[in-house]
């Protein structure tokens, strides 16, 4: 069975990916969608004003942050993983609970920080793919990876997918990833909506007073949009399964 771990997939998008009882190549087991709901906005900014801590060093336009212990590089446009984050990892595990030699895939990868997160806490045996739209993000994991992992567990236990995370059944994409599924999908993609956006620059300053492009973190006028369009991918993959 595979399991499928959001920070803030909405009721809508849970009971979609539920029907579909399936993820990549595998039953979608009932209990193993994780909804962890978002902070007060008061909270999230609270956590966008810590996270310039993060921030250590400059250079060049890329940043190191930490995340879990590990120090990566992130470029000043992509999203700088928040330390609220690590709840995903903590999910996440607790689904493979008793599986040994787990897959992963990470929609929307950006620095590649859940994913890589998850191959160092749970060993050796973990492997994953990272799929990013953004041509820089699918570069930036693969340094990551061979920083954090290692050039040799980097090449064997890490893919990455330039293409959009919704469209993963189309004819182009499907193929670039594992034939046999996945043993969980993780995922924490853009999920503000314009009008939240707005209120950050408000209250913040332009993207919680970072340089991190509205891409990242912007998914359009409802916010869902992101949401629903893995939906429907994952209801078409079933369909194709059938």
């Amino acid at each position: 069975a595979v399991a499928l771990v959001s920070l803030r997939l909405p009721p809508a998008a849970l009971e979609a990916a539920r029907s579909t009882k399936r993820l990549a190549g595998k039953e979608l087991c009932k209990g193993c969608v994780v909804h962890a709901p978002p902070s007060k906005f008061g909270k999230a900014l609270t956590s966008e004003a810590a996270l310039a801590q993060q921030h250590r060093t400059s250079l060049c336009g890329i940043c190191t942050v930490d995340f879990r212990g590990l120090s990566l590089h992130v470029p000043s446009a992509q999203l700088r993983p928040r330390a609220t984050s690590g709840a995903l990892i903590d999910a996440a595990k607790a689904a493979l609970t008793g599986i040994d030699a787990p897959s992963i895939l990470d929609l929307g990868t950006g620095s590649g920080a859940l994913l890589l997160a998850l191959l160092v806490e749970l060993g050796p045996s973990a492997r994953g793919d990272g799929v990013d739209i953004d041509e820089e993000a699918v570069r930036t994991t693969k340094e990551n990876a061979v920083q954090v992992l290692g050039s040799k567990r980097a090449n064997a236990a890490v893919c990455t997918v330039c293409a959009d995370f919704m469209q993963l059944d189309s004819q182009v994409v499907r193929p670039q990833l594992a034939e046999a599924g996945y043993d969980l999908i993780i995922c924490n993609p853009p999920y503000r909506s314009e009008a939240q956006q707005a209120a950050y620059d408000r209250a913040t300053g332009q993207f919680g007073g970072h340089t991190e492009h509205s891409r990242t973190l912007v998914a359009g006028k409802t916010g869902l949009e992101m949401y629903e369009g893995i939906a429907d991918c994952l209801s078409r993959d079933f369909v194709e399964a059938e």
